[in-house]
């Protein structure tokens, strides 16, 4: 706080941090908080042009890399803070990046939430494995800070390097991207018992599929909890009991404060087991957005329009998918996250995206694979139509070598 204070930072001014993996980011984050300024997280491996459009978006005052201060807006009057504490990009699963601007007492009530959701204690070593630009890595500095609560960085993200950390390193708590745990199945070996330390295991940032669960719970023996949030509320929904209906895994029960209701188009909350949107109330919900708010999400007379399709069924939530992702199939909906799902599934397929293609007579399904080695297009619709209905079943099948991903693993349906 000394260095900030001494280049000119003051109370109130916005100031954005490069988020590299370690300790000197830690004390840079919460140097700004301590000075009473707001924080824009900046991704380390972003490229300059994108960094510098998210500092001109929330006009920032100020960049903090590697523990040097840069002044990037002159003149005397800089934007002040005002309400705001934090701003997290976020884009959901459609849309451009925008930056939703949390409070202060948006922000203690995320932790809040955080803290109850987990039940982690001062006795707790959390393996950090969301870089801490993204919102789960910044609701769990916070959250683990309050607490008094250790954090292990390990080297990279490698499922052998996180296992070893784990174990050399005493970690009680695993929170993680979905991506984190496939690999951790798919490297499953004897060595099962480095992880036997773990209370539990936490995935976030993505809907975890049933496939997934059941096989790390097998393989390593520790509770896997999906928990379900986004940048613009904190935590929604925490499913710790593996509870799932219909194959698909529960994101679970609405934290203490929070209400979740699903709608249809015209905003009307729908009976137990209905499909629509997903509407979230909370302490949590940022005020707004800063630059584009396009996308499938909005917020709303304090409400989070969460742009998920979502059922509720017996008290619990059931994700069915992006709303502005459905491909119109002759009149009938298909959910691509379903499709992708079941590409996975096959034993020779990498990563799967499922996306709308126009045909000169109707829209059809597409998909986009990596595969291990060579397939015939055909082997994998037949595949697929052994779980999926004709209308769900890819008809056009592409091959690439990678699918663009960010640094949490999800995926970036914009580059595709």
């Amino acid at each position: 706080m000394q260095e900030l204070v001494a280049q000119g930072v003051t109370r109130g001014d916005r100031l954005g941090v490069v988020c590299g993996r370690g300790a000197d980011t830690i004390v840079s984050i919460l140097a700004v908080y301590e000075l009473g300024c707001a924080l824009l997280p900046l991704a380390e491996d972003a490229p300059a042009g994108a960094r510098e459009r998210l500092v001109a978006t929330f006009r920032a005052a100020w960049v903090v890399e590697a523990g040097k201060v840069v002044r990037v807006v002159s003149g005397d009057s800089p934007v002040a803070a005002g309400p705001v504490a934090l701003a997290l990009a976020s884009s959901g699963s459609t849309g451009s990046p925008k930056l939703a601007l949390v409070s202060r007492e948006q922000l203690r009530a995320r932790r809040d939430m955080y803290v109850s959701r987990h039940e982690s204690s001062s006795a707790d070593r959390t393996l950090v494995n969301f870089p801490l630009h993204h919102a789960g890595g910044m609701h769990l500095l916070l959250a683990s800070v309050s607490e008094g609560a250790g954090l292990v960085f390990a080297p990279n993200s490698h499922p052998r390097t996180v296992v070893r950390t784990c174990a050399d390193q005493g970690v009680t708590l695993l929170p993680g991207p979905v991506t984190l745990f496939e690999l951790l199945v798919r490297h499953h070996s004897d060595d099962a018992t480095s992880l036997e330390g773990l209370r539990f295991a936490r995935s976030t940032a993505a809907n975890l599929p049933l496939e997934t669960h059941r096989a790390f719970t097998e393989a390593f023996r520790i509770p896997l909890w999906q928990s379900y949030g986004a940048s613009e509320t904190g935590g929604i929904c925490n499913n710790r009991s593996g509870a799932a209906h219909g194959g698909r895994l529960a994101l679970g029960e609405p934290l203490e404060g929070v209400e979740v209701r699903v709608c249809d188009e015209r905003g009307a909350e729908l009976p137990e087991g209905g499909v629509g949107e997903m509407v979230v109330r909370s302490p949590g919900v940022a005020l707004g957005y800063a630059g584009s708010s396009d996308g499938g999400s909005r917020i709303q007379d304090g409400c989070f329009f969460t742009g998920d399709l979502g059922a509720r069924i017996d008290g619990l939530f059931y994700f069915h998918g992006r709303s502005k992702l459905m491909i119109n199939v002759g009149g009938l909906k298909v959910d691509p996250i379903e499709v992708e799902e079941v590409l996975r599934r096959h034993p020779l397929v990498e990563d799967a995206a499922v996306v709308s293609h126009a045909s000169a007579i109707r829209e059809v399904v597409k998909a986009i694979v990596v595969t291990r080695e060579p397939v015939a297009p055909e082997v994998l619709m037949d595949f697929c139509s052994r779980e999926l209905a004709p209308h769900q079943v890819p008809r056009l099948v592409e091959f690439r070598a990678a699918l663009p991903r960010n640094a949490i693993g999800k995926l970036e349906r914009a580059r595709l």
